[in-house]
């Protein structure tokens, strides 16, 4: 233990503090390198002639579940818009869907599956696209921080 110049007796030193509780105890409710809620943006477009659907709006999700999910949707002429986000911790990876709801064709959801989401950099999907037949049946999504 060190000592000063002036008192050559040793100085007892603090010990560090530590969590004394149950393990698990300690850890945040949630993976504090993800964002508690996502904004972003997404698309269905299905021109079927019989019951066409042009959805597209704004979704900020409520926050994060304890499991890493996130919910959120918005709501257009006559239906609503969603977006469900699962977050696969501690895998490097999240899981996205779309929903979309109307009069004529009930609940519709659409998965574009596993996407890479790097554990050291800001969560960003990226813009995620699925084209059926070309400007006649698209999907799209990008959520981020």
């Amino acid at each position: 233990m060190p000592s000063s110049k002036w008192n050559k007796r040793p100085t007892a030193r603090r010990s560090p503090s530590i969590c004394i509780a149950p393990a698990g105890s300690c850890l945040p409710f949630y993976d504090g390198r993800l964002p508690y809620r996502l904004a972003g943006v997404a698309r269905w477009l299905d021109l079927d002639p019989l019951g066409p659907i042009n959805a597209a709006g704004l979704i900020t999700t409520a926050p994060r579940t304890i499991g890493g999910l996130y919910l959120g949707r918005t709501t257009f002429q006559y239906g609503q818009l969603g977006v469900i986000i699962q977050d696969d911790w501690p895998s490097p990876t999240a899981g996205v869907q779309i929903w979309v709801t109307d009069p004529f064709w009930g609940y519709q959801a659409f998965n574009f599956g596993t996407v890479a989401m790097p554990l050291d950099e800001n969560f960003d999907t990226g813009q995620l696209t699925s084209t059926h037949i070309p400007n006649y049946d698209v999907r799209q999504a990008w959520f981020m921080e």
